[in-house]
């Protein structure tokens, strides 16, 4: 296992020996299990301007899209470029719908930078996150 861990690098070897992308799996479970709380975390903030359910359930539809195509494509069960676009244009479409789309609208039409804040601070650290 030294000997593995010496020409692989220590962060893609675990305990057993086995190195690879145990980093990027672990990455992605973290993922998948954060990104659609974020998803309810939007619909929660925005719940009081009128958000629909259906706003919750397609961000979350979108990540899920965006976490399974980006994980195919970075651990090389697939050509990176193909799924790596499938999964870069999710996301650029969920930024799309917390900015413009009905998210944005719907933080606009509650107006004041109170209602504003939450969900401006949660969609830039969403785009930083990724």
């Amino acid at each position: 296992m030294v000997k593995q861990m010496d020409e692989e690098g220590f962060g893609n070897c675990t305990n057993t020996g086995a190195c690879g992308d145990s980093v990027t799996f672990f990455r992605y479970v973290d993922w998948i299990l954060t990104v659609p709380l974020m998803c309810v975390e939007f619909y929660l903030i925005l719940q009081k301007a009128g958000a629909q359910k259906s706003l919750m359930w397609n961000l979350i539809f979108l990540s899920t899209i965006m976490l399974v195509t980006g994980y195919v494509g970075e651990s090389g069960m697939g050509d990176a470029v193909i799924w790596g676009t499938i999964s870069g244009l999710s996301y650029f479409f969920i930024v799309y719908i917390l900015w413009f789309g009905s998210a944005g609208q719907l933080a606009q039409k509650a107006g004041g930078e109170n209602h504003l804040t939450p969900i401006g601070s949660s969609s830039f650290l969403y785009r930083l996150d990724y």
